[in-house]
């Protein structure tokens, strides 16, 4: 049986827990929590501590009812951001959420409103994407900004590392690209432990990697 953790006190997003209530199903420790609003709303202490709950359920409807930004793309964009980092039944998840990855409480608090303030202050276009500058870091409105699939590539985390060949050093995208190779493929070779002259000059075959 796991440790009982007293959460009286602790704000999660909106909503400040008062105290503990009955258990619910399958002994799911229960808090009454008041929210910002004013409403008491009774939450899973699971649910508060992963994200998924973070305001009652009037804030939640009111919420979506005037943003007004179901189907558009920065909402959309919000949206896969709250799934990498609170959803645990995202396949993306342990990449993001899983190790550490989170939204400031800015964006979180603010809900779809407020990122998407900041998404036209900095430079939004539809041919952009989200991108965090540390990508050890999570998202925030110091550690984002929008950038072609390129410069995402080049500051993927499996692609920091820079690679030196005949005394210039570029990113692995920077060297695919200027090889006519795909990235994919350049990674596959020497991630299998070719040597880098072998990998970059070598033709193609017709699986993408030797024939």
């Amino acid at each position: 049986m796991s440790k009982f953790e007293n959460l009286a006190g602790q704000r999660f997003g909106k909503l400040l827990i008062i105290e503990r209530v009955e258990d619910g199903k399958r002994y799911t420790t229960r808090w009454s929590c008041v929210c910002d609003c004013g409403n008491i709303h009774i939450s899973g202490a699971n649910h508060l501590k992963s994200g998924d709950i973070y305001q009652c359920k009037e804030c939640g409807i009111k919420q979506k009812s005037i943003h007004g930004m179901c189907g558009n793309r920065i909402y959309n964009i919000y949206c896969g951001m709250t799934d990498r980092c609170y959803h645990k039944n995202s396949k993306d998840f342990p990449r993001y959420g899983g190790r550490g990855i989170n939204i400031c409480d800015e964006w979180r608090r603010g809900q779809p409103l407020v990122f998407k303030e900041w998404a036209y202050d900095n430079g939004y276009t539809d041919k952009l994407s989200i991108d965090r500058i540390d990508n050890d870091k999570g998202y925030s409105p110091d550690n984002c900004k929008w950038s072609t699939m390129k410069e995402q590539q080049n500051n993927k985390r499996n692609n920091v590392a820079l690679i030196t060949y005949k005394d210039e050093t570029k990113t692995l995208t920077d060297w695919a690209e200027l090889n006519n190779i795909s990235y994919g493929t350049l990674r596959y070779r020497l991630n299998s432990g070719w040597d880098i002259e072998r990998a970059f000059t070598e033709k193609v075959g017709r699986q993408g990697n030797i024939k």
